[in-house]
């Protein structure tokens, strides 16, 4: 089993995984993951709407709206 010194560590083992192989290799890690039926259809609608801001963003030239302020200066 992978032992982990660092944050970094973890990130750069799970970059070049692709789906199936993320699933077979996490297995062995008894990690508190939702499942994977259920990651099946969340994740591929989250990536598709991801996809589809990305989209809009470009066609439209679209931005961040600005934060607003919390407090409101009253006279």
């Amino acid at each position: 089993m992978k032992k982990f010194k660092y944050i970094d560590d973890v990130e750069k083992w799970l970059e070049p995984m692709d789906y199936e192989e993320f699933w077979y290799i996490i297995k062995d890690y008894y990690l508190v993951l939702p499942s994977r039926e259920g990651c099946d259809q969340q994740l591929v609608l989250d990536g598709l709407k991801y996809l589809a801001r990305i989209e809009f963003t470009k066609r439209h030239d679209l931005h961040w709206k600005p934060a607003t302020p919390w407090l409101k200066v009253v006279e």
